[in-house]
């Protein structure tokens, strides 16, 4: 993050643990239709995070292997949340994979 730019406000682990869930089960398309989704409501709707924290979440993780659209939200989560705020975001895609 830039020095000008805040962090963003904490969220509780329910909070992210309810959007998270329904984005999982109400959301379709691939890694960028998801992506494009959380960045409408997170950034614009919800006001989670700045244009500018969104687009440094996303450049972070395309500079990683694995699945898009999975490590924004677990580091959306984690900015939010912290360590544990990650969990509600991760979690469940680890417990399908395993």
């Amino acid at each position: 993050m830039s020095s000008t730019q805040k962090a963003p406000a904490r969220g509780s682990i329910g909070e992210l643990t309810v959007y998270f869930l329904r984005l999982g089960l109400l959301g379709f398309g691939g890694p960028v239709a998801l992506v494009g989704q959380m960045e409408r409501e997170l950034v614009a709707e919800r006001g989670w995070l700045s244009n500018e924290q969104m687009r440094e979440s996303i450049a972070i993780c395309q500079s990683l292997p694995g699945p898009l659209a999975i490590q924004v939200g677990i580091y959306i989560s984690y900015l939010r949340g912290g360590f544990w705020g990650a969990w509600p975001a991760g979690g469940p895609s680890f417990s399908r994979i395993s």
